[in-house]
């Protein structure tokens, strides 16, 4: 789970430099002078492009959290499962130690008991 987290958190971080360069050359032709300052293709491409990053980073933070949450989930699982076996190993001790004595000494007699067979069969 942590090699989960991690590979996410750095899909993040690889999303970083390409959404600068995007966000730096759009303010660049924000700054155009008169003419030059156009709303042609690229620009709208540049305006895309860094939407399409934040989308991205925004959903990759939302699996990271997510997975994060998976993992805090399987930590308090397995919490709980190692005190079941606490418990269980605990139980099995007792029964062992104090029970176990008690049984060997027990007096029990098997008795086997015949059932006479009905008639017809």
């Amino acid at each position: 789970m942590e090699r989960c987290l991690n590979k996410i958190k750095n899909a993040i971080i690889a999303q970083d430099p390409p959404l600068m360069m995007a966000q730096t050359r759009l303010k660049k032709r924000n700054r155009r002078p008169e003419v030059e300052n156009c709303n042609d293709e690229v620009h709208h491409r540049l305006i895309q492009g860094v939407a399409e990053l934040k989308e991205n980073i925004k959903l990759l933070e939302g699996k990271m959290e997510e997975s994060r949450m998976a993992s805090e989930e399987l930590s308090k699982n397995k919490e709980r499962l190692d005190q079941d076996i606490r418990v269980k190993r605990n139980s099995i001790m007792v029964d062992f130690q104090m029970c176990m004595s008690k049984r060997r000494t027990f007096p029990y007699n098997i008795v086997l008991l015949m059932r006479p067979t009905p008639v017809g069969i």
